[in-house]
């Protein structure tokens, strides 16, 4: 399982336009099936690492707000939070932003 303070911007960047599962954490609802469609860097302070990833889901069954495992071939698995943003024109669309100190990143496993 990946942690999320090893994840960057270009972990995801090299992921673009490939499969994810999303799977609940809890309840019953079944795993969709998601393409990673966009990486955005924003500003932040020096010394910190803040973007947000943008996933395009089919539009039923939606997702709530909440925390997910995410699982990819490359990528591994990873509990993220993710917010629908509605739906879009190919798709339900899903937010999960991620700011973390770079000091702080974490090495994934080898």
């Amino acid at each position: 399982m990946r942690d999320v303070g090893s994840l960057t911007a270009a972990d995801f960047q090299g992921a673009l336009d490939t499969p994810f599962e999303i799977r609940p954490l809890e309840g019953t609802a079944a795993p969709i099936a998601a393409r990673l469609a966009e990486v955005k860097v924003m500003r932040a302070p020096r010394d910190c690492e803040q973007f947000s990833v943008l996933f395009i889901g089919p539009v039923a069954p939606a997702h709530a707000q909440g925390t997910y495992r995410f699982v990819h071939a490359a990528l591994g698995e990873m509990d993220l939070f993710m917010v629908p943003l509605g739906p879009g024109r190919t798709g339900m669309q899903y937010e999960v932003c991620i700011v973390h100190d770079r000091r702080d990143i974490v090495s994934p496993p080898r």
